[in-house]
């Protein structure tokens, strides 16, 4: 297991001597963990009955196989894995399973986890057909945004299809299928496994903006459509959904730029660094939770500042800043808490 942190990386190798090896498609290694450590996930499979039987593959970030229609029975199944990201598909012989969590059984392995299924109604996905039967077509249509592309990879064997710009609407072999979004820069902001069923007509919206609390509020004061946001004139309408980069983009924005230069942010009251200069370091942490939460931060152990953000307006600063001064090194720890105590949780 590599630890890559390049631009880390790029610091340490000016302040101390380090060998710093080459690695292909990247730009370095600081650290070989050896072995990897191992962590274990837990499938949780609602409606499903002691007896029932199923089978779970899984991938990892890479599209390599790491467990290939593995039997089980029963709800609950383990197994552990070094850490990385795998994306899991649990079959049923005669019913469908379906991932209900946000990530659509993908399991981070950077600590022990567990991904839900449920067992549904319905018809499994065929098997593939043997060599020399021709296989069953299903049809399959991807709704994705007017300037995403569409990639769509066979999980058994392995085959991927040509890209396909804007959406994607044809006839396939009955399989499971994984799906990929990618926007204008070539960024991952969709992805879903597929399982096609013999004759089935199958329709799969990784267009349309799934509902969260924090982006519904950010939404209220920028311009968007159902499935882009338009924070600024020099980037665009992006399709990307991932709220922790909506944060990014309006807390940059005011380090980059006075707060006049952003019109499409001008409703949000973030932190302002015109009186900032040079060799101040000041570290700046913009949060946005789903529902009201009290946080501290602290570099090293001592509470510098705190807090409290509203979910009902996103109007008001939910940010604060920390004057480190330069050359100082440590961990920035932030803590929630929770809205009857003033006890807060590490995270």
């Amino acid at each position: 297991m590599l630890v890559l942190f390049n631009s880390v990386k790029n610091y340490l190798k000016m302040l101390v001597p380090i060998d710093v090896g080459r690695l292909t498609g990247g730009d370095g290694r600081i650290l070989v963990l050896q072995p990897p450590p191992k962590y274990e996930c837990t499938i949780d499979i609602a409606n499903a009955a002691p007896g029932d039987a199923f089978t779970v593959s899984a991938t990892n970030l890479r599209g390599l196989s790491v467990m290939n229609n593995q039997s089980f029975a029963g709800r609950t199944y383990q197994f552990s894995q070094p850490c990385d990201g795998y994306f899991l598909v649990v079959t049923h012989p005669t019913s469908v399973v379906e991932p209900i969590d946000a990530d659509k059984g993908k399991a981070d392995l950077y600590d022990d986890c567990v991904v839900h299924f449920e067992k549904r109604a319905g018809n499994a996905a065929a098997p593939v057909a043997p060599p020399g039967v021709p296989p069953v077509m299903a049809q399959l249509n991807i709704m994705a945004p007017a300037d995403g592309t569409v990639e769509i990879r066979d999980l058994t064997s392995g085959k991927r299809l040509s890209p396909s710009a804007g959406g994607f609407n044809e006839a396939l072999p009955s399989a499971i299928y994984r799906v990929k979004v990618k926007d204008r820069f070539g960024t991952e902001i969709r992805r879903e496994d597929v399982a096609l069923r013999p004759g089935s007509d199958r329709k799969v919206d990784l267009k349309t903006r799934p509902e969260n609390p924090l982006r519904d509020q950010i939404l209220r004061f920028v311009p968007h459509d159902d499935s882009t946001v338009d924070f600024s004139e020099s980037l665009g309408p992006m399709a990307d959904n991932d709220p922790a980069l909506w944060l990014s983009i309006m807390g940059a924005s005011r380090i980059v730029a006075d707060a006049d230069s952003f019109s499409k942010l001008k409703a949000f009251d973030l932190q302002r660094f015109e009186n900032y200069h040079k060799d101040d370091s000041p570290i700046y942490v913009l949060a946005g939770f789903a529902s009201e939460r009290k946080v501290s931060a602290a570099v090293g152990s001592a509470d510098i500042w705190r807090w409290r953000m509203r979910s009902s307006s996103l109007r008001s600063r939910a940010s604060n800043w920390i004057s480190a001064g330069p050359g100082r090194c440590g961990a920035l720890q932030i803590r929630r808490c929770s809205s009857k105590s003033e006890r807060c949780r590490r995270t």
